[in-house]
């Protein structure tokens, strides 16, 4: 149901946060900090490695898919804090 993340910057950690992706395309790919995420469906769950309170961290995510015969590439910059949770919808235009 949900993947753990690589750390976003090898600072000590204490407590996660949740990151919730949304993407137009069950089979699209993720990407969390250059990594290929296994899990598929349009909503995933993932969960960060502990968090030192006080810090904030960043996350990129790249989600790939196909629209028709055109393949769709993004990528955002996730702002996260301990004990958040941060939706990132790639269906909507980024803020």
């Amino acid at each position: 149901w949900y993947e753990v993340l690589p750390a976003p910057n090898g600072k000590t950690q204490v407590r996660a946060a949740e990151v919730i992706v949304t993407v137009p395309d069950a089979n699209a790919q993720v990407w969390v900090q250059g990594k290929l995420m296994s899990m598929t469906g349009r909503e995933r769950v993932f969960v960060s490695p502990p968090l030192e309170s006080g810090y904030s961290y960043s996350y990129e995510i790249r989600a790939r898919w196909s629209d028709g015969q055109d393949t769709v590439e993004r990528t955002r910059s996730v702002p996260i804090r301990m004990g958040e949770r941060v939706h990132v919808d790639f269906t909507r235009p980024a803020k």
